[in-house]
Formats: structure tokens, sequence, C-alpha cells
């Protein structure tokens, strides 16, 4: 039998590789965790819609601070397009009609 070529070996090589993954299945903490926000993106996410000078958490004050870290914890599931629509929602009501609105976002998608 002749020697296969090195290129015949890593087709068949990734294609082994490819197999193994398909027959592992689907890796759920992995698929939920991707656009999952951090307390820092969710604060520049809300002070560039709410216009706010500076960015990230030094934008607030450190009592929003504390209400953003405990609204994010209590919703991990949050990510930037319920951060836009509650945005929208409040229409430049402030930093509290933000969260009060991506609160109710969050419960609507539950029921």
């Amino acid at each position: 039998m002749p020697d296969r070529s090195p290129v015949i070996d890593v087709y068949l090589a990734e294609h082994q590789k490819l197999q193994g993954r398909s027959q592992q299945g689907i890796d759920y903490k992995s698929a939920m965790q991707h656009g999952q926000l951090t307390l820092a993106s969710l604060a520049n996410l809300l002070s560039k819609y709410l216009g706010l000078p500076g960015s990230g958490l030094s934008a607030f004050q450190a009592s929003e601070q504390i209400s953003l870290e405990t609204f994010l914890r209590k919703n991990p599931q949050v990510r930037s397009l319920h951060v836009q629509e509650a945005a929208k929602q409040a229409a430049g009501e402030g930093f509290l009609s933000v969260l009060w609105h991506l609160d109710g976002l969050l419960k609507g998608e539950q029921q």
C-alpha cells in the first residue's frame, strides 16, 4: 500500500476531530454564556444609551453602581439587545426608568 500524502493525513485528522465534537452534543453552559454581559459592559451600554458623560462604571454614582451590580446578579440572562430596547422604551427618562423597562422585558420573556 503506498504512503498517504501528508495533506490527506491532515484532512483525516480534522475529520476525526469534527466527528468527536458532533458526538459530544451541545454544550449548553457555553451556549448560554455566549453574549452574556459583564458589569463593565452593561455599564458601558447604559452610559452610552443614557448619554452620560464618561463611560462605564465611572459614569454612575455609587448607589447606581450597586443597583447595576444587583440587577445583573439577579438577571444574568440580560443581553445588549435587551438594554437597547429598554433604553428606547425609557425614552430619556433616566437610569431607574431604563432598569424598570429592562426588568419588564426580562420578566416578559420568562412567561
